[in-house]
């Protein structure tokens, strides 16, 4: 459980930036990021839902290693 955990929180440091961006480079092309597509379905801008997604990732990260 803790490998998980641990694994768990470098994945999330590692796609921090892309959780605050608006596109993403995939094959040479811009492609909208994941944010920025459910900013486009919903209301608010993309960098709030990388907020909820960065939040919400170190929560379960975090109650992960907590519960072991």
């Amino acid at each position: 459980m803790h490998l998980i955990a641990a694994t768990l929180c470098l994945s999330w440091f590692t796609d921090l930036d892309y959780m605050f961006s608006a596109q993403a480079i995939v094959n040479g092309v811009a492609q909208p990021s994941d944010s920025a597509v459910m900013a486009q379905a919903l209301w608010l801008p993309y960098w709030f839902w990388g907020g909820v997604v960065a939040v919400f990732s170190l929560a379960v990260a975090a109650l992960g290693i907590s519960k072991t």
